[in-house]
C-alpha cells in the first residue's frame, strides 16, 4: 500500500467516516470501489502500490484536521505535447447527455441512531428533475456508513460527480510515461 495520509486526513476532515463490518461474503474489488465511490476517492496503482486518491480540490476543515488539495499539475501540457488521435484530433471527448444523467442518489446506511436498521438518504437535482424528470440511481449500499448526515454527504458528493458530463480521452508521447491515472496536468 502507498500512504494512505492524504485519504485518511480528506476523510476526517469532511466527515466521511465509515465503520465496516463485513459479516457477509462479498468480492473485495466491489467492498473497496463502494467504499472508494461513497468516500468520494478513486483508488490507482501507482509505482506497484494501491494508492487512494481524493477528488476534494478545495480545503477542509473539520474533526481537528485540514485536507490540503493537491491541485498541482504534473505536466502543463499545450497543443504540441498531444499526439492525434484516428480522427486527427488531439483530444476527444464524450458528452453524456442531460437527460441521461443521474439526478437522484440514493444510498442506504445502517442508522446507529435506530439500532443499526437499514435507513435510505438521498440527494435530488431538482433542476435537472424539472427538465428532465427523475433519473434515479439505483439504491446504492453503504453500510458501512453509520450516521445520517454522514451518507448525505455522500449521497451529495456522488451526485455532483454525475453531473461532470465530459470524458477527455488523449495521447501522449512516451517522455510523459510517469504521468498516473487520477494526476492533474
Amino acid at each position: 500500500l502507498a500512504s494512505m495520509n492524504q485519504y485518511a486526513t480528506y476523510c476526517l476532515a469532511t466527515g466521511l467516516l465509515v465503520s465496516p463490518a463485513l459479516t457477509d461474503p462479498n468480492e473485495a474489488s466491489a467492498f473497496l470501489m463502494d467504499l472508494f465511490r461513497a468516500t468520494n476517492a478513486s483508488p490507482r496503482w501507482s509505482s506497484g502500490k494501491l494508492d487512494v486518491i481524493p477528488w476534494g480540490d478545495q480545503q477542509v476543515v473539520g474533526n481537528g484536521a485540514t485536507y490540503f488539495p493537491n491541485v498541482t499539475p504534473l505536466y502543463d501540457l499545450t497543443n504540441d505535447d498531444f499526439l492525434l488521435g484516428g480522427n486527427d484530433q488531439p483530444i476527444t471527448s464524450t458528452r453524456l447527455p442531460p437527460n441521461e444523467r443521474l439526478n437522484i442518489i440514493k444510498v442506504e446506511f445502517l442508522d446507529r441512531t435506530n439500532n443499526y436498521d437499514p435507513a435510505v438518504v438521498d440527494d435530488k437535482d431538482q433542476a435537472s428533475i424539472q427538465q428532465y424528470g427523475e433519473r434515479p440511481s439505483d439504491l446504492r449500499p453503504t453500510h458501512f456508513m453509520c450516521l445520517a448526515p454522514t451518507a448525505r454527504l455522500s449521497a451529495h458528493l456522488q451526485l455532483v460527480r454525475e453531473t461532470i458530463p465530459n470524458t477527455y480521452a488523449f495521447t501522449l508521447p512516451a517522455k510523459f510515461i510517469l504521468i498516473d491515472v487520477e494526476d492533474l496536468v
